[in-house]
């Protein structure tokens, strides 16, 4: 593997997790009405969301896309501890892409898209952790953030984590798909990740219109896989998981009622897309939203500039 192909499966770990940290704080923050704040770490997903599709894009189409670790997020729950969370994953990106003389082409456009919000991001991340010591809101430490965490159910967690993997292994496989010529799997699959991707968004703004905050860890569940009949067993298996966690956790009878009722539509939805048999209408086109249906649409939105 050359220098440039391990740099840009690195930088693609990383910005997944920052991506999927930001999309938790965002509607973390629009939950709580903190608008401003939420729309200034959304400008800076707005470039990393993206910039993720195109280092996939690039890695897939010149053969070298490894498969993906898994690496939870680390959302803050308190304001200040969310603020911490962000400066450190900045922290890491910028120790990341703190040297890119070594690289040309594609991989050098690919780390200073990556690099063109964080001085701005990092300098309005330190006033606001300024501000809230100033006002008294010390940094709480990982105790504090714990014992607000164990207020919640350990199963949404665990499904919470499933829906990451599902998240990141179907927007994956997508890619794989389509540069096999698998048009229709490559929808199936990104539309899968965009259900995904709404059902693990609405559960952070129920956790946090509780006055809680998922806790994910890294899945043992996420394998991608780099040819079609290798993605299509995982995903099977994977699909298969998140049905019967999702099950289990609707059937948690500690949860309050906002909750359960969520966890029993979105298990209702998993056992839907596991009992798909090939030859019928596939679930995930019909249950995704109308931005999830067309990866090929996806890729003009988000690649064509």
């Amino acid at each position: 593997m050359t220098d440039e192909i391990a740099f840009l499966n690195a930088l693609l770990r990383l910005e997944l997790t920052v991506v999927n940290q930001q999309f938790i704080h965002i509607l973390a923050l629009r939950q709580r009405g903190d608008e401003m704040r939420a729309s200034r770490i959304y400008a800076v997903d707005r470039i990393d969301f993206p910039n993720a599709l195109a280092i996939i894009d690039h890695l897939v189409a010149v053969g070298g896309l490894q498969p993906l670790a898994s690496e939870p997020p680390r959302p803050g729950h308190v304001l200040a501890a969310l603020l911490a969370a962000e400066a450190a994953l900045e922290e890491r990106l910028r120790v990341a892409l703190e040297d890119l003389s070594m690289f040309s082409g594609v991989a050098r456009r690919l780390a200073e898209t990556a690099a063109r919000p964080r001085a701005a991001y990092r300098d309005w991340l330190d006033q606001e952790r300024h501000g809230q010591e100033q006002d008294g809101q010390e940094q709480r430490g990982a105790t504090a953030e714990d014992a607000v965490a164990e207020k919640g159910e350990t199963g949404i967690d665990r499904l919470f984590s499933c829906l990451i993997a599902l998240i990141e292994q179907m927007m994956i496989h997508a890619f794989i798909y389509r540069q096999a010529g698998c048009a229709d799997e490559a929808d199936i699959a990104w539309a899968t990740s965009g259900i995904a991707m709404v059902q693990a968004g609405d559960l952070v703004t129920a956790l946090s219109g509780l006055g809680m905050m998922p806790r994910p860890a890294a899945s043992p569940l996420l394998a991608t896989a780099l040819e079609p009949a290798a993605a299509r067993r995982s995903d099977q298996r994977l699909i298969a998981a998140y049905a019967v966690i999702a099950r289990e956790t609707a059937m948690a009878v500690t949860l309050p009622e906002t909750l359960s009722a969520l966890c029993r539509r979105i298990a209702d939805a998993s056992n839907r897309l596991a009992r798909w048999q090939q030859g019928a209408p596939h679930p995930a086109l019909m249950l995704c939203a109308a931005s999830f249906k067309s990866f090929e649409a996806t890729l003009t939105k988000f690649l064509s500039g």
